[in-house]
């Protein structure tokens, strides 16, 4: 069982009745520390209701070991096969047990159509493939996890922006969650690091960027298709009062629309238009998060020896703005 697997958890099986659970069916079981069990229960095949009470398990968002919140348990319906009785539960099986429930009604008997119906839909307000099976496919976490275990981690995002688990296990309609899943699944960025200016030779010019925020983003005719191996229109960021909030300086960075490759960087002289120092095509330093937006700079240098002008931190460019504005440039 998985809300981060929940270990110690007590595992039970009943029958269906009408309007939810029914009797107990066997003898319930215990989840190993990865949130394994084993229930054989020597039934007919029918539907059962899997029910999983207490446990401790390590919060996918935040990493603490926590408890699953005491009279809210994780469900599942399941088809019996006279054998082992095996499946996931999860806050996406219990959502989907509680909405079949809703869907049928106090004097129906929730069954496997009801419960697949449930899910579908669950599926679709998450905006989860389809082909998921929330009962069988196991989830895996990390940079390598799975859709699964991405909603679980968006679940616990939505625990930590402030809706209790307790309250999310006990909602019948998943689609009233849709607002606060999408929230989860699209947290806003980290705040910018102040982007820092610091030259060799003249320490006068050396400080903070006044603005986190590009001034503005447009099309570049200007540098020559050679710089960038590309006849792609090209996409510019550009700042200006970059040091000690003068105004004076500006930092200029065209980059390719089709693969936001940097092809140029200038930093210059606002009042005169002069470069004081360029680097071509910069090889490492620098990246582009296309997703929020972000350029960000770890010790690149442009230029070269005493005048070479080092930068680190952030700038966060604006969405294309008019007048000059084209498209795909984010």
């Amino acid at each position: 069982m998985v809300k981060g697997p929940v270990a110690g958890a007590q595992i039970c099986a009943f029958s269906v009745a009408v309007g939810g659970r029914g009797a107990a069916v066997g003898s319930c079981t215990t989840t190993d520390a990865s949130g394994k069990y084993t229930l054989t229960l020597s039934v007919a095949s029918q539907a059962l209701w899997l029910e999983a009470n207490g446990g401790n398990f390590t919060d996918e968002a935040s990493g603490a070991v926590t408890a699953l919140p005491p009279g809210s348990p994780l469900t599942a319906l399941v088809m019996a096969d006279g054998g082992e009785v095996t499946s996931l539960l999860t806050p996406l099986t219990t959502l989907a047990l509680n909405a079949a429930r809703a869907t049928i009604g106090a004097a129906g008997k929730p069954d496997a159509a009801a419960y697949a119906a449930a899910a579908a839909q669950l599926l679709s307000s998450f905006s989860l493939p389809a082909t998921l099976n929330i009962n069988t496919t196991l989830p895996t976490f990390g940079a390598s996890g799975n859709d699964y275990g991405r909603a679980l981690l968006n679940i616990s995002r939505m625990v930590a922006n402030g809706l209790p688990l307790a309250q999310i296990l006990a909602t019948t309609q998943p689609s009233q969650l849709q607002a606060a899943y999408n929230a989860a699944a699209n947290p806003p960025p980290p705040a910018a690091a102040p982007l820092v200016v610091t030259l060799a030779t003249t320490a006068g010019w050396n400080g903070t960027l006044d603005k986190a925020q590009a001034q503005f983003e447009h099309g570049s005719s200007d540098e020559t298709a050679g710089q960038f191996q590309s006849t792609q229109p090209y996409c510019r960021v550009a700042v200006y009062g970059l040091v000690n909030g003068g105004g004076k300086y500006y930092l200029e960075i065209p980059f390719r629309k089709d693969n936001k490759e940097i092809g140029l960087l200038k930093f210059g002289d606002d009042a005169s238009l002069a470069t004081l120092a360029r680097v071509l095509k910069p090889a490492s330093g620098v990246t582009i998060d296309t997703a929020n937006r972000r350029i960000s700079f770890t010790n690149l240098l442009i230029g070269t020896g005493s005048a070479g002008i080092t930068l680190n931190g952030t700038i966060d460019y604006p969405a294309n703005v008019a007048p000059e504005n084209r498209a795909a440039c984010g």
